[in-house]
């Protein structure tokens, strides 16, 4: 009888161990999400790798393009202005954008690569032409400031589930 419960015992701890991801198996779920590349394009020439964006230069018109890929078949890219090179969502940094991306659905604008077309204005209003109707576009005059400026754009992609998350900035010039 003492045999039969140790048995039932290491039964149901393995069994434990197992559902938890416990044991000698690598338990990890495979999920990821990638950014190969990220870039703005600005209104002209990069300079030093500073992306200028100038809302009297080509109307300010500037794109937003992007490599990324994730563990399914959708992922979503967020798109953040910041005053240093790291992804702060507490307030710090400014969210302008969201769109999810992917390869299942005409629905989307961007699949493993992207290109918006943007545009800043002399009212430092900013948006991207593509995109869901939920990125209307943002006035971001209080929080610029005096033009010019020298801030980042900050891409973060996250699998569907939000699991996985990677980001990677560019660093841009803000002039009128």
């Amino acid at each position: 009888m003492l045999f039969k419960s140790r048995l039932i015992t290491i039964f149901a701890t393995s069994t434990l161990l197992v559902a938890c991801g416990g044991g000698g198996e690598d338990s990890s779920s495979g999920e990821y999400s990638s950014i190969s590349s990220f870039e703005v394009v600005g209104t002209s020439a990069t300079t030093n790798d500073v992306s200028l964006i100038n809302a009297n230069v080509n109307e300010g018109r500037f794109h937003l393009k992007w490599k990324a890929s994730s563990d399914g078949s959708i992922y979503r890219a967020s798109m953040y202005l910041s005053k240093d090179d790291k992804l702060d969502k507490n307030g710090a940094d400014n969210y302008m954008m969201r769109q999810n991306c992917g390869s299942i659905s005409t629905l989307y604008n961007c699949g493993e690569t992207a290109d918006f077309s943007c545009r800043f204005t002399t009212e430092n209003d900013m948006y991207c032409f593509q995109g869901s109707l939920g990125n209307r576009g943002k006035n971001i005059d209080d929080w610029l400031g005096a033009l010019p400026k020298s801030l980042y754009m900050i891409l973060e992609v996250c699998n569907g589930l939000g699991t996985s998350c990677k980001t990677k900035a560019s660093k841009v010039f803000f002039n009128n």
